[in-house]
């Protein structure tokens, strides 16, 4: 959906974007579509990037209650003890890869790199919307969650971000 969005910003007509954010978001009788979680997003992300070359206030402040109600269901069911988010493999847009699987929860670069960047698009929402609690709250959970990035997803060794097992352990272990 993410890419989708992105992709669909730079047509003329806006109309395409906003019916598939319409439809992931509230086509299923009004609600999300029962898939919208099932892999990882970038939905709000790329949301507010589309509002930055559209200008569509209405569109995108109107959009906010629902992409903040994804990103609390986010926190609720795949958030880590210690503030990361996991994902399985397959699930982050990825193919099986030697550090995870289908069924092992771990926290990975990509998810945790989406979730930073979706809280940075909800609180310039929250801002446009003149909710500036809002916006700071989601300004803090996106510094905490780079915060975290950088400390525990980083390897000094190898210079790289790698993904962190469930169990603690960096992938290479």
């Amino acid at each position: 959906l993410g890419h989708h969005i992105y992709e669909s910003r730079w047509l003329r007509d806006p109309l395409y974007m906003k019916d598939n954010l319409h439809v992931w978001f509230r086509g299923n009788d009004g609600g999300k579509m029962e898939y919208l979680r099932k892999f990882s997003s970038w939905a709000a992300d790329a949301a507010y990037n589309s509002y930055l070359v559209s200008g569509d206030k209405d569109f995108i402040v109107d959009m906010l209650p629902d992409l903040e109600e994804e990103y609390r269901q986010w926190e609720s069911d795949h958030r880590l003890s210690n503030g990361l988010f996991w994902q399985y493999d397959v699930s982050d847009g990825m193919e099986e890869s030697i550090s995870g699987g289908r069924r092992e929860k771990n926290a990975r670069p990509t998810i945790n790199s989406y979730r930073y960047g979706n809280a940075k698009a909800i609180s310039g929402i929250a801002a446009l919307a003149g909710e500036l609690e809002l916006a700071e709250k989601y300004t803090a959970k996106a510094d905490t969650l780079k915060r975290l990035i950088e400390s525990l997803l980083w390897n000094r060794d190898d210079n790289f971000f790698e993904v962190l097992k469930e169990d603690g352990q960096p992938s290479g272990v």
